[in-house]
């Protein structure tokens, strides 16, 4: 019997991926309606500093498997490590990080598994079938329409996988005391070699860490590639102490890079405050935005699909009203701590 669901623990130089804290969020969430256990998987080389990382987070079970090494990229050997744990765990669903490794290692495993998945979720809810029983409505939206999807698993096919964006979930936090976590460790058997040998690693030019942490974001749309709104867009953004991060065009166009590109195919963020200019408002951008406290939009069409999300709009040309707040900012009249 299939029972609990599953959070892969997936982990970088020692340290556990953020967004693992955020699985665990959605993770109680789905249990608040199966009543299922809440659990981790975690294959590592130095097991005992990645748990202490997991002390008082409300997880009922971890299940561990040692390994001589950590077999980074190796997907040839990861992806049969975790079957193994899966077949092991036999839990009735898995989250799994929406990350270059999630997306590339994890299709891997559910093909072993012959269980059904789906990619880059914005949304998980828990459902009741007649019988009693739970299955995971996985909601992400459509590639084709300005709409939304649920996809569900086919009955009886287990484990029910998802991979879930960064930034969809609030982060869980530690409480102090014992959370009462059971670690469980479980044996693996190890292929004599990986077909994949890892030569390099090369550092990252472009990050959007300041993107993700930023509480102020500037987001361009097509719009502001005439005339010089992107360079207006930016001064303003640079007056504010914002980050700037923007939709395809923008980055076709090489006004960003990728990893500033906020939507289905990019990034999601969680910012206090965003300010849109020239933003059309597809669903593919918007479910990468769509949880800011303060979201404010500027585009010259009145019936723009941003106005149905923003909660304040102004039908206007953006460069006069950038011109304006440029000017406010230089006079004292507006800056980010008012």
């Amino acid at each position: 019997m299939t029972q609990g669901i599953c959070i892969f623990a997936e982990h970088w130089k020692r340290e556990i991926s953020a967004v693992v804290y955020e699985l665990i969020t959605a993770a109680k969430q789905l249990k608040e309606v199966t009543g299922e256990p809440v659990q981790l998987m975690l294959a590592a080389k130095d097991c005992q500093e990645l748990l202490k990382q997991l002390e008082g987070f409300p997880v009922d079970e971890i299940y561990v498997a040692k390994l001589e090494e950590d077999y980074d990229f190796q997907e040839d050997v990861l992806s049969d490590i975790y079957e193994q744990m899966l077949r092991s765990i036999q839990p009735s669903c898995v989250l799994i990080p929406a990350s270059d490794v999630g997306r590339s290692l994890f299709p891997r495993v559910a093909c072993r598994l012959r269980a059904g998945m789906t990619a880059d979720c914005t949304e998980l809810e828990a459902a009741k079938r007649e019988d009693g029983s739970f299955y995971l409505r996985q909601i992400k939206p459509s590639f084709e329409e300005n709409v939304k999807v649920c996809i569900c698993c086919k009955e009886q096919v287990y484990p029910q996988m998802a991979t879930v964006r960064e930034g969809v979930y609030e982060a869980c936090e530690a409480v102090d005391g014992d959370s009462g976590t059971k670690v469980q460790y479980l044996e693996v058997s190890l292929p004599e070699a990986s077909g994949i040998q890892f030569m390099e690693e090369l550092s990252c030019e472009d990050s959007n860490e300041k993107l993700q942490a930023s509480e102020i974001v500037v987001v361009g749309g097509k719009g502001t590639l005439k005339e010089d709104n992107f360079r207006l867009m930016c001064q303003f953004a640079d007056k504010l102490g914002a980050a700037v991060g923007g939709t395809r065009p923008l980055m076709d166009e090489g006004k960003i890079p990728f990893d500033h590109q906020i939507g289905q195919t990019g990034c999601t963020i969680r910012p206090k405050i965003c300010i849109s200019f020239g933003v059309s408002g597809a669903i593919q951008h918007t479910e990468g935005i769509k949880n800011t406290d303060l979201f404010l939009a500027v585009n010259t069409a009145e019936d723009a699909p941003i106005f149905q999300v923003a909660d304040y709009g102004a039908v206007a040309d953006m460069k006069p009203i950038l011109q304006c707040l440029l000017e406010m900012i230089e006079n004292g009249g507006c800056n980010s701590g008012n």
